[in-house]
């Protein structure tokens, strides 16, 4: 049982996890486009791998962009990802969506944990 998604007016801060490659990242920009009329206030998130940080940071309908699988330039081993995960979490989400599709079992235990971890209000996402 899911909780019900609440009011476009009062949702204020949205994540968005999109950790595949930039084919992925460009397929998903009229999603992010869509988040961005639909929450017009709220302040979107981005996780995305480190291949398209610097694309995701360009992104005119997000706000803020990091990556967390410990590439140079990014928050760097366990210490770093578990400080990153920890700042997001401090963000307090209203609403989480995985738009990552998940291929196997792995994946699957580390967005539930991403999700659990950041703790949002409510959450989303394609095979989660």
């Amino acid at each position: 049982m899911g909780r019900e998604l609440p009011p476009a007016g009062a949702v204020e801060r949205v994540l968005v996890v999109l950790s595949a490659g930039l084919g992925d990242f460009v397929m998903a920009v009229p999603a992010l486009k869509a988040l961005r009329r639909g929450f017009i206030r709220a302040r979107i998130t981005l996780v995305v791998s480190s291949r398209t940080l610097a694309y995701a940071r360009s992104c005119p309908y997000a706000d803020q962009a990091v990556a967390l699988d410990g590439r140079p330039g990014t928050w760097s081993g366990a210490w770093g990802q578990l400080a990153a995960v920890r700042a997001l979490r401090g963000q307090r989400f209203d609403l989480a969506l995985n738009l990552f599709d998940i291929a196997c079992l792995t994946g699957m235990l580390k967005m539930a944990a991403l999700f659990a971890a950041v703790a949002p209000r409510v959450s989303a996402g394609r095979s989660s």
